[in-house]
Order: structure tokens, then sequence, then C-alpha cells
């Protein structure tokens, strides 16, 4: 009997001891920063306008600012880098639709689990004008916690790009596959579904017919992140790169 309860109280302890590592595998990633997030940006002469979005989902931080048709984006590969502190640290490329190529830059950022997002983006190659920019973002759980479903994104959507206020339109099907255009002669295939059941998050892709003699994306294989806003689900946040090339917009349901 003894020898019993031996055993019993080693398998007890083998499995609290397991249960224990899993809590710190999964501390080892950022996904506890994982959401939808608002704020500002502060910093360098870049004209961001206090009022910008953000979405951070499982390796992925995108920050975008929008002032008067200039769309600003940080496309951050995060890491979590410190797990008793809740340190982020990563690399960014910052796109601004008025220069050609995206400016490298470094990231190091904090945050309070389900509240807050705190951290700095520094110049690393090319843009001291924005350098540093520091973010200060809260969480908005509930838009965050909105289930993503294909049934939602299912239509026509339109929003528009660019200093001279190009417009894009997409007709999204029941599976997530879409076609579009927009005023620069661009034409589009691409998909958006539902990166988790659970979350406000998409995946998306996007292809663009480079034989008709598109301008503004001369290129393809561009991947990102889409959440959808409003109370009536009608707009669309879209925020996809290629490493080259960005294209963000905010799109509303036509």
């Amino acid at each position: 009997m003894k020898f019993s309860h031996t055993i019993l109280l080693l398998s007890l302890t083998v499995a609290i001891s397991a249960c224990d590592d899993d809590k710190k595998n999964k501390q080892l990633t950022s996904k506890s920063s994982n959401g939808i997030y608002s704020g500002s940006i502060s910093g360098g002469n870049a004209g961001f306008n206090g009022n910008e979005r953000a979405i951070v989902f499982n390796n992925k931080l995108i920050v975008l600012s929008t002032v008067n048709s200039i769309t600003q984006v940080f496309d951050t590969d995060i890491t979590l880098n410190d797990t008793k502190n809740n340190r982020l640290a990563g690399t960014a490329e910052y796109f601004n639709i008025s220069t050609s190529t995206p400016a490298l830059m470094t990231f190091s950022g904090r945050f309070d689990s389900g509240k807050t997002l705190n951290g700095t983006f520094t110049d690393s190659s090319n843009a001291p004008a924005i350098s540093p920019a520091t973010i200060s973002l809260t969480l908005n759980k509930s838009l965050y916690e909105k289930k993503a479903n294909k049934s939602i994104t299912k239509g026509i959507w339109s929003g528009t790009y660019g200093s001279s206020a190009n417009t894009m339109t997409i007709t999204v099907d029941s599976d997530g596959i879409f076609t579009g255009s927009d005023t620069e002669t661009c034409q589009y295939t691409g998909t958006i579904k539902p990166a988790s059941s659970q979350y406000n998050v998409y995946n998306v892709t996007l292809n663009n017919n480079v034989n008709i003699g598109c301008v503004s994306l001369a290129d393809n294989n561009y991947t990102g992140l889409a959440w959808i806003e409003g109370n009536n689900n009608n707009s669309l946040v879209f925020s996809v790169s290629n490493g080259n090339n960005n294209r963000t917009i905010i799109f509303n349901k036509q």
C-alpha cells in the first residue's frame, strides 16, 4: 500500500510539473499581447495625428496612421524577449506612400496584458524624420472579441488611398475570395479569411494583375491582417505588405 502511495505521489508531482511547463511555454510567446488597439504616436516630424489604430496577432504588430489621406504604417515582426516584464522586441518596416522605399526600424516595447501596449520605434537605416516614434496604445477588448465570420466580410467594399484619394473596390464572396480594381487601372485577386474563430482578426492575401499597366502596385505576394469596425460591421481595416510596398485601406461596405 505504501508503494502505491509513492507511485500516486510521483504521478501527481509529474502532472503538476507538466502543467507548470505548459504555463511557461505559453508565456514564451507574444500572444498575450494579441488584440486591437487605439491610441497615439508621437515623435519625429511625420505628422502623426494622435488617433492611430493597431493590431497585434501572434508575432505581428501593425500600427497605422492616416493624415490628410497620407497613410503611414509600421509593419513589425515581434517576439516576447522578457517574459517576466512582458517586454517585446522586433524589427519594423515603416511605409509612407509619399516615399518609394520602406524605412527599416527596430521596436522595443512592453504590454500590460489585456490593457495597454507602449513602445518605441527607432531608426536603423534611413528614417531620421520619424525616429524615435513612441506609441501609446490601449486595448479595445470588445472590438477584438467580436468573432470573425466570413459572412461578415461578404459583399462589396470600397475605400480611398493615397494623397490623390484613389479608390479601390473589392467584391468578397462567401468563401472569402475577392476580386477588385482601383482608379489607377489595377486589378486584384485575393482572400480574406478568419485567422481565428474567436477573435476579430482576418488573414489577407492580395495579388495584382501586373500585365495591365498598374501604377501603384507593380508587384505581388502581399500578405497581412484585417479587422472589422463599426456598429453595423460596415468598416474593414485592411493592411498588407510584401517587403517592398504596403497597401492599407479603410474600406466601407457598399
